[in-house]
């Protein structure tokens, strides 16, 4: 498993102006503000860092955090397990020497996004900017040596409530797929 780190909203900031939150309001400086804050105690709410880990604590010799997957150490750790298969929950790249440690050679994956149409970074904020939030979603994958461009598993559109923003299309994908 890999730690989690959500991705800044100031990543976005040149695209921010023309991108619309789910009920149709443009974001401008001041409501930008606003909706950071808010979107501040969504995460709040969705991430509790107890409870996760709490409910990680009885795996935890079958857990480990990394920012890199080719580290030395992370590498041993790896291999030190046999797996058949890696399940992975990161936004890191995962290189093809790594895909290739497991038994079977199958790396499964997830997107906070619904692929192939929004591969890539910030799939959550494209629904939103191109005023599809009805394609915000999640996909479980193979991941390959592409961008986001394995087999497909699973697949699901996400319900979008009023006050979601392209940051907790995200976040509720993410832990979807978790």
């Amino acid at each position: 498993m890999i730690h989690f780190q959500p991705y800044s909203v100031r990543i976005l900031e040149q695209h921010l102006a023309r991108a619309a939150l789910v009920g149709g309001q443009v974001l401008g400086d001041e409501v930008l503000v606003e909706q950071d804050l808010r979107d501040q105690a969504a995460y709040r709410q969705l991430f509790n860092a107890r409870e996760l880990e709490e409910t990680l604590r009885p795996w935890a010799d079958r857990t480990h955090y990394t920012a890199d997957y080719s580290s030395p150490e992370t590498v041993k750790w790896l291999m030190e397990r046999g797996a058949d298969i890696f399940v992975v929950h990161t936004p890191y790249w995962v290189e093809k020497k790594d895909r290739e440690l497991p038994r079977k050679g199958i790396v499964l994956g997830g997107h906070p996004g619904l692929i192939p149409d929004y591969r890539g970074s910030h799939a959550a904020f494209w629904a939103v900017y191109k005023r599809k939030v009805e394609d915000g979603g999640c996909t479980v994958f193979l991941i390959d040596s592409g961008v986001d461009t394995g087999d497909i598993v699973a697949q699901e559109r996400l319900p979008v409530e009023k006050g979601d923003s392209f940051m907790t299309l995200a976040w509720k994908g993410m832990i979807r797929i978790a």
